[in-house]
C-alpha cells in the first residue's frame, strides 16, 4: 500500500520525511509518496487533478492507497477522495476543512487569495513567511514544520494560489 502525502501551501514534500521514514521502517508493505505540489506548472486545478490521478494510477497499478494531507494538501486530498473514490482506501486530513459555504464568504476569500497570490509573486518571501505564520488560523503557535526558504519558489506558490480558487462550489479554498 502507498500513502500519498500532500503538503501545505508554504511547505515542501520534505515536511513528510521524518514521519514517512518512521512509517516505512515499521511497516514493510507501506511506501510513503511525498508529493511536490509545485513540481510542475499546471494550467488549471482540473489539470493538476488529472496529472495527480495519472501519477497515482501509474505507480499503484490499481492498488488502493491512502491520502494524507495537511492544510491546503488536506483540501486537495478531500477533493481527490470525493472525485476519484476508487483510487483511495481512505484519507487523513490534518488542519483542513471543507471550505466556505456562502457565495459572499467565497467572494471575500477569493479577494484574499488574489492578494496572497500577488504578494507571493512580488514581495520578499522571508517577510511573507513570517506574516503567514502569524495568521490567526495558526493560533499563535510557532511553525514547527521544517521549512527551508531555498526550497520554496514564490512564483509557483503564487500560481498555485491562483489555480486553486474556490470556483463553483469546489472544496478548494483557503481560510487565511
Amino acid at each position: 500500500m502507498r500513502i500519498w502525502c500532500l503538503h501545505g501551501s508554504l511547505q515542501t514534500p520534505s515536511v513528510w520525511k521524518t514521519i514517512g521514514d518512521a512509517i516505512e521502517s515499521k511497516f514493510e508493505s507501506v511506501k510513503v509518496e511525498e508529493v511536490n505540489l509545485y513540481e510542475n506548472e499546471y494550467e488549471s486545478f482540473g489539470h493538476w487533478r488529472a496529472q495527480f490521478y495519472k501519477k497515482v494510477e501509474r505507480q499503484t497499478k490499481g492498488e488502493p492507497s491512502l491520502l494524507l494531507g495537511y492544510s491546503m494538501g488536506g483540501r486537495l486530498a478531500m477533493d481527490a477522495v470525493v472525485n476519484k473514490p476508487g483510487l483511495w482506501r481512505g484519507g487523513i486530513l490534518v488542519g483542513a476543512d471543507p471550505g466556505l459555504i456562502s457565495d459572499d464568504e467565497r467572494r471575500k476569500q477569493l479577494q484574499k487569495d488574489l492578494e496572497w497570490a500577488r504578494r507571493f509573486r512580488t514581495e520578499d518571501l522571508q517577510k511573507l513567511l513570517e506574516e503567514w505564520d502569524r495568521l490567526p488560523v495558526f493560533c499563535g503557535r510557532s511553525n514547527c514544520a521544517s521549512r527551508e526558504i531555498s526550497e520554496l519558489d514564490s512564483e509557483k506558490i503564487g500560481r498555485f494560489f491562483l489555480m486553486c480558487f474556490p470556483k463553483q462550489g469546489s472544496p478548494i479554498c483557503f481560510q487565511c
